[in-house]
């Protein structure tokens, strides 16, 4: 029955934003009747209320940022300058351990100690080499000077529970906003304030793990001269939790190769106005320690 196929899509959406099972786990009866099936989606729509609840009460709110640059990543940045498109890994923090001697068998497990890390917003800026966002406003008769970035995360999210156990999950690839991240590349901040539509949908909440694909339409005629492309800057503001324990791996990558860290939504290391800022002077005060 299509009813009891929703009912188990609803189970697995719980799953996935609470990163538990449901407990106890759907059991129906034989031929079940209407009622038991409404009995049980009754049941799921309160865990799934509560979770929500639970976690807006706990929100602990911050901008982090990564650069992929042209040391690290050079076929990566070349891509971007010839075709103007590229795709970026940006994977969860982990580290192989042993856990054998005798055989040498290893477990990758957390090399972080930052969980269950979730977008509420998203923002990309292509840098040159004194990390100044590109775009020529030289021309422009009137301000702001935009440019616009086509972003795209593809459909893998990873996390980590509380217990910083791994979570993988699959979905459809979903676009920033309409498709284009927006910043003004005079000022380095976005254009694009609360535009990040389905990927900062409210009940689902991906993660900044994944293959994000990035892309400039037209870049002559929005005058960004992408040979002078040195690095790609990565904004997420995210909700987070933490062990308490100082860790400078926010991302799968190497922070001595990929600068990152706590930042704002701007690439100047200042508040944006009209940014949701406010937010994140409030969250500094919390996390300022643990970075």
């Amino acid at each position: 029955m299509l009813i009891i196929k929703y009912l188990y899509e609803e189970v697995k959406q719980y799953q996935y934003f609470s990163l538990t099972t449901l407990q106890p786990p759907i059991k129906l009866i034989e031929n079940p009747q209407m009622e038991d099936i409404l009995g049980e989606q009754q049941r799921i729509e309160k865990v799934y209320t509560d979770e929500i609840a639970k976690q807006d009460s706990g929100r602990n709110l911050a901008w982090i940022y990564i650069d992929v640059n042209q040391t690290a990543e050079p076929s990566t940045l070349e891509s971007m300058r010839t075709n103007a498109s590229t795709s970026v890994v940006l994977p969860i923090p982990l580290k192989s351990i042993i856990t054998d001697p005798a055989t040498n068998a290893t477990q990758l497990v957390a090399n972080t100690t930052y969980y269950q890390m979730r977008i509420f917003n998203v923002a990309v800026y292509l840098l040159d080499e004194y990390e100044s966002p590109l775009g020529d406003c030289s021309s422009a008769v009137q301000e702001p000077c935009p440019v616009q970035v086509k972003l795209e995360k593809s459909g893998v999210s990873s996390f980590f529970n509380s217990s910083m156990d791994l979570h993988v999950f699959t979905h459809a690839p979903v676009k920033f906003g309409a498709g284009t991240f927006s910043y003004d590349s005079k000022t380095g901040c976005p254009l694009s304030e609360n535009n990040c539509g389905d990927l900062c949908d409210k009940y689902i909440r991906y993660s900044p793990f994944g293959k994000w694909n990035v892309a400039v339409d037209k870049p002559t005629q929005q005058g960004v001269d992408l040979s002078k492309l040195v690095s790609i800057r990565f904004a997420f503001h995210v909700d987070y939790g933490s062990t308490g324990d100082f860790s400078p791996n926010l991302f799968g990558k190497d922070p001595e190769l990929y600068k990152q860290g706590l930042g704002y939504a701007g690439v100047s290391g200042k508040p944006c106005a009209g940014v949701q800022e406010a937010a994140l002077v409030q969250a500094q005060a919390t996390v300022k320690d643990e970075f």
